[in-house]
C-alpha cells in the first residue's frame, strides 16, 4: 500500500456493479471502513424492488442548493449515452457531469449532451493520472507489479479459483481502478457529494432524492452503495433475485461467498481451504 492516506470528502454515492470497489472508496485511512447499516442499504432495499428502478419514490419539493455531481469512467459510448441520458431525463435539476475515458468518446458524448447539463467536464485517463501524480500519489497501474496476476505462477494457496466467465482482463483496466482515487481528483475538491455511476445502468427517478436521503440519514463520512452483490441469479427461474444485506464481506458474491471449497487445483469457481481465515485477517475492520 503506497498511498496511506485518503481524504474523508467528498462522500461517494456508488451506483455500480462491484462491492469491492465501493469498499475502497469508503476507506478513511484509519484502519476502518464505515458502513452505516441498516439505513444505507435500506433505501435501496426499497428502491431496487422493481427491475431497472433505482428509486421507487420521489419527493417533489426537493430543492438542492448545488447541482448534483455525477462521475462516470468509461470508453463505451453507447453505454455512457444511455446511462447519462436516463439520468438527465429523470433528475429535476441540471447535473454536473464528469466523464473520464478516451478523448474521442469523451468529445462525442459531450457534444451529444450539449446544453443539457449544468457543466460537462471531460478527462482522459492520462490527464487523471497526471493529476494524481502531481499530488504525490502513485496510481496502482503505474506500479511494477501491475498485471503481475496474469502470470499463472502468481497464484498461491490463498487465491480464489475464479470461474472462466469471471476471469476477464477488463477487470484490470485503468478505468476500472481509477475509481479508487475519486476523492483525490482535483476536479472534485470542492464537491461535497458525488455519484459514481457505472455505464450499464438506467436511472429512472430523481437523484436529488437520493442526495436528500444521504444527507438526512447517513453520517458525514459514510458512503451509500448499490452493488450487484445484492442480486443473485436463480438458475431454475432464470431471473435475478434481490438479496438482503450480508453479515460480512466474506459472504458477498465478489468474494465468492457461499461457494464450495475446492477439491483440486484444476477446479474452478470455488474457494481455497483456508480462504475464510485468510480473508478475515486481510481486510480492514468493518464498523457496522
Amino acid at each position: 500500500k503506497k498511498d496511506s492516506t485518503m481524504p474523508v470528502k467528498p462522500s461517494v454515492i456508488v451506483l455500480c456493479s462491484g462491492l469491492l470497489l465501493a469498499i475502497a472508496l469508503l476507506w478513511k485511512g484509519h484502519g476502518k471502513v464505515v458502513v452505516d447499516e441498516p439505513k444505507s442499504f435500506g433505501l435501496f432495499h426499497r428502491a431496487l424492488s422493481k427491475p431497472f428502478s433505482l428509486l421507487s419514490s420521489f419527493v417533489d419539493d426537493v430543492v438542492p442548493s448545488k447541482p448534483v455531481t455525477a462521475i462516470l469512467m468509461s470508453d463505451r459510448m453507447e453505454g455512457v449515452i444511455t446511462t447519462l441520458g436516463s439520468m438527465i431525463r429523470s433528475t429535476s435539476t441540471p447535473i454536473q457531469i464528469i466523464l473520464i475515458g478516451n478523448q474521442a468518446t469523451n468529445e462525442k458524448v459531450q457534444t451529444h449532451f450539449a446544453g443539457r447539463t449544468s457543466s460537462f467536464i471531460i478527462m482522459t485517463i492520462e490527464e487523471a493520472q497526471n493529476d494524481l501524480i502531481n499530488q504525490g500519489l502513485s496510481p496502482i497501474w503505474t506500479w511494477d507489479e501491475w498485471h503481475s496476476s496474469r502470470d499463472p505462477n502468481w497464484k498461491n494457496e490463498n487465491t480464489i479459483h475464479v470461474a472462466e466467465w469471471d476471469d476477464l482482463h477488463t477487470h484490470d483496466h485503468e478505468l476500472n481502478h481509477l475509481r479508487f482515487y475519486i476523492p483525490f481528483l482535483s476536479v472534485l475538491k470542492e464537491t461535497e457529494h458525488v455519484f459514481f455511476i457505472d455505464d450499464d445502468l438506467l436511472i429512472k427517478k430523481d437523484l436529488n432524492y437520493v442526495l436528500q436521503e444521504v444527507k438526512a440519514n447517513l453520517n458525514p463520512s459514510a458512503g451509500l452503495t448499490c452493488p450487484c452483490n445484492i442480486w443473485t441469479w436463480n438458475d431454475q427461474c432464470h431471473h435475478f433475485e434481490f438479496k438482503s444485506k450480508y453479515a460480512n464481506i466474506v459472504q458477498t458474491s465478489p468474494l465468492y461467498g457461499g461457494r464450495s471449497v475446492c477439491e483440486s487445483e484444476s477446479e474452478e469457481y470455488c474457494l481455497p481451504k483456508n480462504f475464510d481465515a485468510f480473508v478475515k485477517e486481510a481486510p480492514p475492520t468493518i464498523d457496522t
